[in-house]
């Protein structure tokens, strides 16, 4: 996910704003499109080169952006909002604009997305568990987003906006040769 710019701030703000009148929820399934949506043009050498390369026509790159939208499956709210984006120049910093849109939708919501890393995959009884903890721990509603990495060796990583929570196996054996080195 990009950073958080002062125009990706505004630009959140605006498509919060022109949702505010619905449910809170359809907010954050905007975030998930536009999120969607950015994974599918990251996914393409090709398509980033047409949709940000000042050696295509505005045309050309509207026809291409038209395509992808319609191919995404957004909704109308999302496909009205990337075409104000590239319209005024801004759709590179349409993944800086997703995350921005996503964090006022939890904040709305009461949600927030944990970034679980683990070296394998957990059970439904695990997941659970680690869910109904954090949500005591930090007082709000978690959903899991959980990416399995067999570099961590065991343990797990979480991180719920700027919480770390680091007990990975691979973070240990880091931490024990900085002492071993500087000690």
């Amino acid at each position: 996910m990009a950073l958080s710019t002062q125009a990706s701030r505004r630009y959140a703000d605006a498509l919060a704003d022109a949702l505010s009148s619905g449910p809170a929820e359809r907010l954050l399934q905007v975030a998930e499109e536009l999120e969607r949506l950015v994974a599918s043009i990251g996914s393409s050498k090709e398509l980033q080169h047409v949709l940000y390369s000042p050696a295509f026509s505005e045309g050309d790159q509207a026809a291409t952006l038209n395509q992808v939208l319609t191919k995404s499956g957004v909704s109308a709210e999302a496909n009205r909002f990337v075409k104000v984006l590239s319209q005024n120049g801004r759709l590179a910093e349409l993944d800086a604009v997703a995350g921005d849109v996503r964090r006022i939708a939890e904040k709305r919501t009461g949600k927030v997305t944990a970034l679980i890393e683990t070296a394998s995959a957990l059970e439904a009884a695990t997941q659970d568990h680690l869910r109904r903890a954090l949500e005591k721990r930090l007082g709000r509603t978690i959903e899991l987003d959980i990416k399995v990495d067999p570099s961590l060796l065991g343990g797990i990583r979480a991180q719920v906006g700027d919480f770390l929570l680091d007990g990975t196996i691979k973070s240990e054996l880091e931490r024990l040769r900085t002492q071993l080195t500087e000690g």
